[in-house]
């Protein structure tokens, strides 16, 4: 898919301002022209600066700038909805708790597991003994922190980005 844009740049301000709106767009399944009927406002001031031939390089940067904050905030919050979606919950805790939760399920099989097979043979339909499970244990432990960091990381800079943003 390849963006395309249209600038005009101004190089002085007119005393009228006329603004014309392309309210029609070109629907490719339909393959159609369609109206658009969405309600467009205006503030009661508007900033000119940034259509100003003279100001092209400052404004190019900014918009560069703020299309790229837009690709890490939505980047970002992927990544957040991926650790949200992974302690998937029915409502009431946060992500982080459900998360906890969840390690901490598996962590208990784990340690009942281990305690099971300590000091004694592990029944003998077990492919897993108890150095496994002690390893898998240190390891999901350490996930289990990374993930709570990393998601408190990453809902942190989601909230910049989008403060930004506005």
């Amino acid at each position: 898919e390849v963006k395309v844009t249209k600038n005009v740049w101004l190089r002085r301000p007119a005393p009228v301002l006329t603004i014309y709106l392309q309210r029609v767009t070109f629907n490719r399944e339909a393959n159609l022209a369609e109206k658009s009927h969405n309600k467009f406002e205006f503030s009661d001031q508007i900033s000119i600066d940034r259509y100003l031939d003279k100001n092209r390089a400052e404004v190019e940067v900014a918009r560069n700038l703020a299309e790229e904050k837009r690709r890490d905030r939505k980047r970002v919050g992927a990544e957040c909805e991926a650790l949200r979606f992974f302690g998937a919950n029915d409502g009431g805790e946060s992500a982080k708790d459900t998360i906890t939760m969840s390690y901490s399920r598996v962590l208990a099989r784990l340690r009942d597991r281990h305690e099971k097979c300590e000091g004694s043979q592990c029944q003998s339909d077990s492919s897993v003994g108890p150095d496994e499970i002690a390893k898998a244990i240190d390891v999901l432990s350490k996930l289990a922190s990374i993930d709570s960091s990393t998601l408190d990381q990453l809902e942190s800079t989601e909230r910049a980005l989008s403060s930004e943003e506005r």
